[in-house]
């Protein structure tokens, strides 16, 4: 789910990541996307004078995605460095092992990681992207409310979710306690 997210503003059928970064300078925009099960977001910054057409890129990287092997492998080559990094931060060490105690998971990070692939990442797009019935918008600034209205009822009447959201059922646990300590001789 995060990296299908993380993939949309990289490629799209229409642009490629290049021309992606060459119109959001030239609008002086940002379009960042987020997601994890069951959300996806988008947050988009700009000014009045260039909204609508930054919201018209954001709707081609969200409906026209093209998730390309080359910036999965990139963004997997991220995250494993950063957790080959944070190997000897106690801050992360700490939320590792926590996470470890309580953990009801069977694989690690590190094994999901390498397991993601372009066809996992299409197919979990294909399933679960469209605008379902409990979609959310919020607009902050000078904006013109009923433009904004218009453009996401017309541009994503064809975008929409089949599934209805239903929350992930995830039943309280007691966690385990533990008193353990993790040893960092390199951190003060």
């Amino acid at each position: 789910a995060s990296y299908t997210a993380r993939m949309l503003d990289k490629w799209t059928k229409n642009n490629s990541r290049q021309d992606i970064q060459d119109k959001l300078s030239t609008l002086k925009s940002s379009i960042r996307f987020s997601g994890s099960n069951g959300r996806v977001s988008a947050n988009i910054s700009t000014t009045e004078e260039y909204l609508m057409e930054t919201l018209a890129l954001m709707t081609d990287m969200l409906k026209n995605p093209n998730f390309d092997e080359a910036e999965l492998e990139k963004l997997k080559t991220q995250d494993l460095a950063s957790i080959e990094q944070n190997k000897t931060e106690p801050q992360f060490l700490a939320s590792k092992q926590l996470g470890l105690l309580n953990q009801k998971y069977k694989k690690g990070h590190v094994e999901e990681i390498n397991a993601a692939t372009v066809d996992a990442i299409q197919e979990y797009y294909d399933e679960f992207y469209g605008i379902s019935d409990n979609a959310s918008l919020i607009a902050i600034g000078n904006i013109d409310e009923q433009a904004i209205k218009g453009y996401f009822e017309k541009e994503y009447a064809d975008f929409k979710s089949d599934k209805p959201y239903t929350p992930i059922s995830d039943a309280y646990k007691l966690n385990n306690a533990a008193n353990e300590k993790i040893k960092t001789p390199d951190k003060k």
